[in-house]
């Protein structure tokens, strides 16, 4: 895979760490998440702001890191 993809928590904070490692654009496949959206922290491109993790894909080689909002989806349980 050439997407490589890890949550990290530690109280109430959540982070989502999605790094391409590919030479070509590659989708996200985020269904399994409780959280729709997430706020960029640190990027290797030019992302900014708030992101939808519905439909997300990276560039080639592009890393997120994405601090997951509270708002739940419904019927979508924990990322596995």
């Amino acid at each position: 895979p050439d997407v490589l993809a890890w949550r990290r928590e530690a109280g109430d904070e959540r982070l989502l760490v999605l790094l391409n490692v590919g030479d070509e654009v590659r989708a996200c496949d985020l269904r399994s998440m409780r959280e729709s959206r997430g706020t960029v922290v640190v990027a290797t491109g030019g992302r900014r702001g708030a992101v939808s993790l519905d439909g997300l894909e990276l560039e080639p080689l592009e890393g997120l890191v994405l601090l997951l909002e509270s708002a739940t989806v419904p019927g979508r349980d924990t990322f596995a």
